[in-house]
């Protein structure tokens, strides 16, 4: 079974796309906060999971390896 999550990481200040324990894709937490964002049609849907919140893991948090 595929392990995937999206980590608003707070040591890297990014929005992490994560599958089976490797980072797939990234955004920065600048971008996100930016008044008015709301996600973008060209960002792959598993980063488009609304506000920035420090520290949140969606989805299964053994997708993301910690290092």
């Amino acid at each position: 079974m595929v392990k995937v999550a999206v980590y608003d990481n707070p040591a890297t200040w990014c929005r992490e796309g994560w599958v089976d324990g490797k980072m797939t894709m990234h955004v920065t937490a600048e971008l996100l906060m930016s008044k008015g964002f709301n996600g973008h049609r060209c960002f792959p849907f598993q980063l488009n999971v609304g506000k920035w919140k420090e520290g949140q893991i969606i989805g299964d948090p053994d997708a993301i390896e910690m290092t």
